[in-house]
């Protein structure tokens, strides 16, 4: 196209100088060599002027067909475009029409929550009645009050008119005045005048009164007695009218008086902080004074070697316990063997320092022992939950063969917390809150749960023993009590640790009962004639 163009362009040209250079008539030749050359002259400059022009064209016609092949490639991508769109259409239609649904289903909500705004309005616009009458109930007592300070500044202006009228002294005390109280008595702004050594309500002070179950003696509040059967509390005792625990303050609630003072270790409830608490003063059962899982009273046994192969560690090891002493005395506490020295027969005569490790016996010669052995003691964590409030750390240690010795939502079962439903109904509890071995997991249909750390001693602390009732005096708290030892589960196994006994059917008065039951320790056998039986475990510690 640029060549047809520059081609009609320069015959353009030549055209036009031919016009030019023929004039009519003989007018150019008449001027002579010098008019025609200036001619050419004027016809060069023309047709350079006519090449840039040209030039410029063929510049401008480029930049147009590249302008123009953009275009083209701009047409069919737009064109691929529009395919696409009016693939996506067909899933656009699709997804408008679920929307559809969902935006039906959500102008369902939206009526159920209007009717729920309109219950709450109606429950506000109820409460803010209330709130009305409550102002008004305010209100009242506001008047009442101004009534009552009108009172007493009538009051006090009358002491002021008496004072005066008994020449400024009205038997009042230093600092007492313009309200003047008996001799003994002080004036408390919302008591009048009371005896600060003998008022609950002002004991010692204005604005110092005295809790539930205490009086004010002697301005200090306590609990007044005669003699120590009105302290109520074991170990409290009255002195100077009022009980004390070791000169201190009396223990209240159910905290008792112990050698370091106030305490709930020994109530019988297992208190945070507590591992365990029966309620008494034995330190050698299953739980110790200071409220403590106890563990396996050692024993004392002997050892002795005569070719150097035994050791105390390898004599308490043959009982399944452990070596805690060594020694010549009874206890095993001295830390002495009999040692044959160089001696290669015979019996060891004298004593040296042992330990638990050393190797009895030489050449031939006896040496000998005692070996102090302390059962061990293992702990486990298992979890526990409950929904209706059947589960306890306790039962659920028990269940495992051992004592409960901690609860927690940590893995280790420390920190005395499990996860508490509150009032939920349903549902899995999702807040900690403060517990102990006896708190009972579960409510009304909610699941509440923990870790329990449960001790087991080993099992030389333990042994069986047969329960049967007949007529309801039996439980297994009692035969292992018998035993000298502490009922830690029941069972109708060998290990008496499966939770059932054998249980009468209801209403039988006599023969052996043939159904099982879940049972307890403290679960009396025996109905009216009819005999239940069970094996209890027991730990003798």
């Amino acid at each position: 196209m640029a060549r047809m163009i520059s081609a009609r362009v320069s015959f353009c040209i030549v055209v036009s100088a031919l016009v030019v250079m023929v004039p009519s008539g003989d007018a150019a030749f008449a001027k002579g060599p010098n008019g025609l050359a200036q001619r050419v002259e004027k016809l060069e400059k023309v047709v350079k002027k006519q090449k840039a022009k040209v030039k410029l064209l063929t510049a401008t016609v480029s930049s147009l067909q590249a302008a123009l092949a953009a275009l083209q490639q701009t047409v069919a991508n737009l064109q691929a475009t529009v395919a696409g769109l009016q693939a996506d259409q067909g899933g656009l239609v699709d997804q408008v029409a679920n929307l559809e649904l969902v935006v039906l289903s959500q102008a369902d909500q939206i009526a159920a929550l209007v009717d729920a705004d309109q219950l709450q309005a109606a429950q506000i616009a109820a409460l803010e009645a209330d709130g009305s009458a409550q102002d008004a109930q305010i209100a009242a007592l506001g008047a009442d009050n101004a009534a009552l300070n009108g009172a007493l500044a009538a009051l006090v202006a009358r002491v002021g008119a008496l004072e005066a009228a008994q020449g400024g002294d009205a038997g009042c005390a230093a600092g007492e005045a313009p309200v003047c109280c008996p001799q003994g008595e002080t004036f408390c702004p919302t008591l009048g005048c009371v005896d600060l050594a003998s008022n609950d309500e002002a004991c010692g002070g204005c604005g110092t009164a005295c809790g539930p179950e205490l009086t004010c003696l002697d301005g200090a509040c306590g609990l007044a007695c005669v003699d120590d059967a009105d302290c109520g509390v074991a170990g409290d005792a009255c002195v100077a009218g009022q009980c004390t625990c070791g000169g201190g303050a009396p223990c209240l609630g159910q905290q008792l008086c112990g050698a370091s003072g106030c305490t709930l270790c020994g109530n019988g409830v297992v208190d945070s902080g507590e591992e365990c608490d029966d309620g008494n003063d034995d330190d050698t059962d299953l739980c110790t004074n200071a409220c403590t899982a106890g563990v396996c009273a050692p024993e004392v046994i002997f050892a002795v070697g005569v070719f150097g192969t035994t050791t105390c560690d390898s004599r308490c090891a043959s009982q399944g316990e452990e070596c805690i002493g060594i020694g010549t005395d009874d206890e095993a506490l001295n830390g002495q063997f009999m040692d044959c020295g160089s001696a290669t027969s015979g019996v060891a005569t004298s004593a040296s320092p042992g330990t638990c490790a050393t190797v009895l016996g030489g050449q031939g010669c006896s040496e000998y022992t005692s070996c102090r052995c302390a059962p061990t003691s293992e702990e486990q964590v298992v979890f526990a939950v409950g929904v209706f409030g059947t589960t306890t750390c306790d039962s659920r240690c028990s269940s495992e063969g051992g004592v409960c010795a901690g609860i927690g939502t940590d893995s280790g079962a420390t920190d005395g917390m499990f996860m508490d439903c509150g009032s939920a109904t349903s549902g899995v509890a999702i807040s900690a809150s403060p517990g102990t071995c006896a708190t009972v997991l579960g409510g009304q249909g909610c699941s509440e749960y923990t870790s329990c750390r449960c001790k087991t001693p080993s099992p030389t602390c333990s042994e069986t023993a047969f329960a049967v009732g007949v007529f309801g005096t039996t439980t297994c708290e009692s035969r292992c009590l018998a035993e000298g030892g502490t009922c830690v589960g029941l069972g109708t196994d060998d290990d008496g640790l499966n939770g059932l006994y054998n249980a009468c059917a209801p209403g039988a008065t006599s023969g052996v009962a043939t159904t099982t039951a879940p049972g307890s320790c403290s679960t009396v056998l025996g109905g009216n004639g009819c005999s239940e039986f069970a094996t209890c475990r027991c730990y003798i510690f």
